[in-house]
């Protein structure tokens, strides 16, 4: 009789630790890797065949929505934003697991999501670089890890893109973008970021990682000081976006 030790060793590892979907709470099958319930996975929302070909924002039609087509809006920081998902629930518990439940090991999950849009999106092999939006030094000593970076890390060796480790720091202190408004949330984070290292940016063409882009003022705030240090171009890349 032959054993398969990997069934045996994951069926014991269930019993000590059951796995349970990270949304809906029910048990997953001892041999499925997944974070979701297969319910709950088929749930996720790929972003649309419309969106806005700037922002990345869901649409119903069109290719830009009715903000990029504002002429102060025409000549972003960041040139691009991309995501893999729309922002629902079931993706939502998967980043909420990840950002503040202290599960690290979500990354590689997420990453490998994320690493799909290279695909979806061939805009996005033209960049050179790579580097994560960062936390304020306080919030990250709290949650322990930066969730961006970790994702960023992942891809870089992925892509064999150049990572900028720490080239972008938030200097000031942030309120939570949740609940606010896009004119809040534009002044909250105006001036929110400084580059330590201006010559790792010139020149590069950035691709800037985050977990989720609400208005993507987040991102055209940090794009903005990467521009400002002489990078060429930023875009960004999501999770999930915001509809």
């Amino acid at each position: 009789m032959k054993f398969d030790f990997y069934k045996i060793w994951k069926f014991l590892a269930n019993v000590f630790f059951p796995r349970i979907c990270l949304h809906c709470k029910r048990d997953i099958h001892y041999l499925d890797d997944n974070v979701l319930c297969p319910s709950c996975f088929q749930n996720l929302q790929e972003i649309p065949e419309f969106y806005c070909k700037t922002c990345g924002v869901p649409l119903e039609h069109g290719a830009h929505c009715f903000d990029c087509r504002k002429p102060k809006n025409e000549n972003p920081e960041c040139s691009i934003i991309r995501a893999r998902f729309v922002f629902n629930p079931q993706i939502r518990s998967v980043i909420h697991s990840f950002k503040y439940h202290s599960k690290p090991y979500l990354a590689k999950i997420l990453a490998g999501w994320l690493l799909n849009s290279f695909e979806r999106y061939p805009e996005l092999k033209g960049y050179d670089s790579i580097t994560a939006i960062p936390l304020h030094p306080r919030k990250a000593a709290q949650r322990g890890y930066n969730q961006s970076e970790l994702l960023a890390e992942i891809i870089a060796e992925e892509k064999n893109l150049t990572l900028l480790d720490k080239v972008v720091a938030r200097k000031k202190e942030t309120k939570s973008q949740a609940k606010l408004t896009r004119k809040e949330r534009i002044a909250n984070i105006s001036g929110a970021f400084e580059v330590l290292n201006a010559g790792k940016a010139k020149g590069r063409r950035i691709l800037l990682i985050d977990d989720v882009a609400t208005t993507g003022s987040t991102m055209q705030e940090c794009a903005g000081a990467l521009k400002k240090a002489g990078a060429k171009s930023v875009a960004g890349l999501v999770v999930a976006r915001e509809s």
